[in-house]
This record gives structure tokens, sequence and C-alpha cells, in this order.
């Protein structure tokens, strides 16, 4: 028999089930991993690169008080238990600049929050800058510059005209061509730079890497974990499979017998889609890594995990406000 106002009843009792529903798909848990490169304040920083230690500690102010700090492995363990506290935020570091260690872990020791701190071995203990900042120093520094530039590389010469105004999209242009080179011909390639431009070849001692002391000291008490990051910090699809494999094995090693710790994180040099690839992913993964980080933005939540591609935002040296604005938007997107 029919009860009357049985589909009213229906109806009622299916709106009232809305919220509910909806709360549980909020509830898939979703993280965050933001990308820093170094907290120090630089006189001159071409690839915006740094946070300063006063931004950096507001950083953490906001991290507190809108979301929860986790660590890389909780952040990794959680998504895959899909057992996550709401608005987890992981915070991670690029390179192994010295400043990780003077500037950053003080900091985050004073504000209870962990991190990993992905090192290119190949320039750990060495007193010279990385590539990139070599290339700032010739470039950007000298008062005044020939007018025209031609530097002969591996596929290739190439000629520029110096700029007048703005030196900046000068310098990306001819780090677009170093990027890929190989150690031996990058070397070479600044040499010439160096001879062209009457630049200073002595490096800046404010951008140098960790010695191998100072990357011991970094995770002395746990706080701080370190992560591989190559050994040469290549563009990795520009390699051979081979070759990748030995930058990937060779900076994990070096790491694990400074550390006397297994090394469970990567994190791709440069890190977009385009400067790692099939083989950079497999061969991470046959390796026993973890997870490994991009720099691809991107939240993540347990429906779409990749822990091979993990996403990351990159972190600029926002005032607490903007920081606090783009952390929303991070767990938006």
């Amino acid at each position: 028999m029919r009860v009357p106002g049985i589909r009213r009843l229906k109806r009622t009792v299916h709106r009232s089930l809305r919220p509910w529903r909806r709360r549980r798909r909020q509830r898939v848990p979703g993280a965050v991993i933001l990308a820093y490169h170094r907290v120090a304040s630089l006189p001159l920083d071409t690839c915006d690169l740094a946070t300063t230690p006063e931004r950096f500690a507001d950083h953490l102010e906001v991290l507190h008080d809108r979301a929860e700090p986790v660590s890389l492995a909780r952040c990794v363990e959680g998504l895959r238990s899909r057992d996550l506290p709401p608005r987890a935020v992981a915070v991670t570091f690029d390179d192994g600049y010295r400043d990780n260690l003077l500037g950053a872990r003080p900091l985050l020791e004073d504000a209870k929050v962990p991190a990993t701190v992905f090192v290119s071995t190949g320039y750990t203990g060495r007193q010279e800058e990385f590539w990139w900042d070599a290339l700032e120093r010739i470039l950007m520094l000298p008062g005044q510059l020939p007018d025209t530039l031609e530097l002969a590389l591996p596929h290739g010469s190439h000629r520029w005209k110096v700029p007048e105004g703005s030196r900046t999209p000068f310098f990306w242009k001819v780090h677009a061509h170093l990027r890929s080179l190989d150690e031996g011909a990058r070397q070479e390639a600044l040499n010439q730079l160096t001879r062209w431009s009457g630049a200073s070849a002595v490096s800046r001692e404010h951008n140098y890497p960790m010695s191998e002391s100072e990357v011991r000291e970094l995770i002395r008490g746990g706080l701080v974990e370190v992560g591989g990051h190559t050994h040469r910090h290549p563009v990795l699809s520009s390699l051979s499979r081979e070759h990748q494999r030995q930058e990937i094995v060779a900076g994990r090693e070096r790491l694990e017998a400074l550390t006397r710790q297994k090394v469970r994180f990567f994190a791709y040099p440069f890190g977009m889609a385009t400067d790692f690839d099939r083989h950079s992913v497999d061969i991470v993964r046959e390796e026993g890594f973890e997870a490994a980080c991009t720099i691809v933005p991107g939240s993540l939540d347990s429906t779409n995990l990749d822990p091979y591609r993990l996403t990351r935002y990159v972190v600029r040296n926002w005032t607490k406000d903007e920081f606090a604005r783009e952390l929303e938007r991070f767990f938006v997107d």
C-alpha cells in the first residue's frame, strides 16, 4: 500500500544528508608542501630564492595559526593511510645552502616546525657558489659590461646585445643556455663569461653550500631531515637513463655516508615537469626512495596521490599577510 507523503519524506531526508555528505568529501586527507631555498638577507637575489629571517619567522607563525605543520615523512605517510590532521603543511628546502643551517634551523627550532632539506652533494664542502649564483656574480655585479656577448657552447655559438637597462632578462637568457649543460661545459662557459665581463672570479661566501660538518649539524636533534637532490644538480631529463641513475645514487650514497642515516626522500633538481622524465621517476622508485618532490604547483590529497610526483608550492619573500593569503589559496587550489 502506498504511504501518503513518502516522496516528501525522502526529499527531506535527502536534504538533511547533504551537509553530512559534503563534510565526508571534505574529510579526505589533504596537505600542502612548501618549497623554500634560502633564509638570508641578500644584497642581490636575481633568482628570487631567499626569504629573509624576519619574514621566515612570520611564515612559521602563520603556519601555527592557520595550519598544522608536519614533517614530510608524516605528510606522505598520512596521505597514504588517510590519517592526517586538517590543513597539514610540510616545509622543505632545496639545494643545501649554508643559511639553511645558520638562518633557517634556529627559527624552525624556536617554532618547533620540522623540515626536510634536499642537498646536492657535489657542492657540499666546496667553498664555491652554485653555478647560478656564479652567473649572477658575473653578469649582474660589474658596473659596465661590453656591448655584446658571444658565447661558444657545445651546441653552437650565441651572440647577445647587452641591454643598457635592467640586465635581469639578459641573465635569464644566458641561464637558459647553461642549465642543461654538463658540468665541464658549464664551467668552461662560466670561465668565458668571467674573462669577457672582467668580473671577480672569487665566490661570495654568503652563497656557499653547507660543509660536511654543517650537514651533520643540521640534522642533530632530529627536527630536520636531509633528502637526496642528486650529486651535481643536473636537469635529469637531459641525461641518459644510466647517467640519471648515477647522479641520483651518488647523491644519496654520499648523504648517507655523511649522516649515517637512511635517505628516504628525493627532490628533482629544478623540479618542473620538463626537468625530469619517466626514467627519473622509475629510478627513484627502483632505488627505494619513499617519495619524490617536484615544484609543479598543487595541493595534495589521498585520492590523487602519486608519491613520486609530489607537488609543491615555491615560497617567495612574502610579507606575513601575503604569505597568509597565498597559504589560503594553496589549500583551495
